[in-house]
């Protein structure tokens, strides 16, 4: 993905338009890409917040948009359930099924 990133001049972003959507899936034949941000606050104490967007690159859109908040100590909690989100919202009928060819970027 980062070497693709460099190709197509594509910058950090949360999410990615239809064009680049497409190039992705010609060029890693990834059906989906997972896309987002977090926010660490300084302040301890202070949860941890995650956006996070699944887009399908074939049909060029945004599957499902989600934020998500957890304290430092549960964020392997916070990953499972985004990934438990994610899975959901790819499947046909929102029952999850192993996902194949996804692509992450990291902002």
């Amino acid at each position: 993905m980062a070497t693709l990133k460099l190709e197509l001049g594509i910058g950090d972003t949360e999410s990615f338009g239809k064009e680049t959507l497409s190039h992705i899936h010609r060029n890693l034949s990834a059906d989906y890409v997972v896309a987002g941000s977090y926010f660490a606050p300084y302040e301890p104490g202070k949860p941890i917040r995650v956006d996070i967007r699944l887009q399908d690159t074939a049909a060029g859109e945004t599957m499902a948009s989600l934020t998500d908040t957890a304290a430092e100590a549960d964020l392997s909690a916070l990953v499972a359930r985004s990934e438990r989100n994610c899975a959901k919202s790819s499947a046909p009928g929102g029952r999850p099924h192993p996902p194949r060819g996804i692509a992450a970027s990291q902002s």
